[in-house]
């Protein structure tokens, strides 16, 4: 649980469920990281219709430690279709125009196929380890958290897969670790990255969000929300807002949060027992996550207005476990 001792917050290791999927996740990529190919999977691939609104991209498991995850599109809510069945997926986004997907496979590779699972490629050369790609609104470029020849940060590599550069690290985000997970994301203009990343302030792993300021280098830390050790920001597509997970005094599990980029205008969207990684709609009209009600039921796909009205479930999958949703 989140604690004061003087004007610091710390927060310790949440050992939450949700938590320990992913601390598995990192282990099997480090693993993983040494292979240059993966068998897939002996599933059925079935044809996916062009992309709409509606169109959901997700990685569904059913035992982690036998790496059998696996990526799905749905394009109505309820039909998903099998795209990527290798086991080692990971970390799928949309292109803007929803024609292409980015993915991570074996925590070591950036990979890019289109809407269907044809023409993969993989873009530039393997890292020690990578998470979180995301797209640029104009499509160019794709910023990642990685570890690339020993050098932890934030990095942007062209869509083409050339022009890999590093724009921050531990210089810039003191402390910076990737004992917690770490997510980025492109803000409106594509001139900012919104950074959440953890702190290593022995003995405890703190959460952050920061904003990257690209032209001038600069690095802004929210420290407004750090009474709430906020995590997994995403900038709203319309509006100088975001929306984060973060854990109030009550409990571990995470809480899902709107809140302006400057960290004031807070406010508690859901208060389920556990919310993970949120996702905006193209329009910033709602916001699309993870909800559980309990540590014995699997995280379903949940959405609600942005003003915290009309929550209501799209989708689970019976018998398998969701993560990584993107609208």
């Amino acid at each position: 649980m989140p604690r004061r001792r003087g004007s610091e917050l710390e927060v310790r290791i949440r050992a939450t469920p949700s938590f320990i999927n992913r601390l598995l996740v990192f282990a099997i990529a480090i693993i993983s990281s040494c292979k240059t190919s993966v068998e897939p999977l002996d599933t059925e691939q079935v044809s996916v219709q062009p992309p709409s609104d509606s169109s959901v991209v997700y990685i569904s498991y059913k035992n982690m430690m036998l790496q059998r995850q696996q990526m799905f599109v749905t394009t109505d809510y309820i039909n998903s279709n099998l795209v990527q069945g290798y086991g080692l997926a990971d970390w799928p986004v949309w292109s803007p125009e929803k024609r292409e997907i980015a993915y991570t496979l074996g925590g070591s590779m950036l990979w890019v196929m289109r809407y269907d699972g044809e023409n993969a490629r993989m873009l530039g050369q393997a890292f020690d380890y990578l998470t979180s790609p995301r797209w640029s609104h104009n499509g160019r470029r794709l910023a990642i958290i990685a570890v690339f020849k020993g050098a932890m940060g934030c990095y942007l590599i062209d869509s083409s897969g050339g022009n890999l550069r590093r724009v921050a690290d531990t210089s810039l985000i003191p402390r910076w670790s990737l004992m917690g997970f770490a997510y980025v994301d492109w803000m409106r203009g594509d001139s900012s990255l919104l950074i959440g990343y953890s702190q290593l302030d022995s003995p405890y792993v703190s959460s952050s969000i920061g904003i990257l300021y690209l032209n001038s280098g600069r690095f802004f830390q929210v420290s407004n929300l750090e009474y709430l050790a906020p995590s997994q920001p995403r900038a709203s597509p319309t509006r100088d807002e975001m929306v984060f997970i973060g854990n109030d005094h009550l409990g571990y599990n995470g809480k899902l949060y709107r809140a302006n980029l400057d960290g004031y205008g807070v406010v508690k969207l859901c208060d389920a027992w556990e919310c993970q990684e949120p996702c905006w709609s193209r329009d910033g009209e709602r916001i699309m996550f993870l909800k559980r009600d309990g540590d014995t039921l699997p995280l379903a796909i949940w959405v609600i207005n942005r003003d915290g009205t009309n929550l209501r479930e799209i989708f689970g999958t019976e018998g398998f476990h969701v993560l990584e949703p993107d609208w």
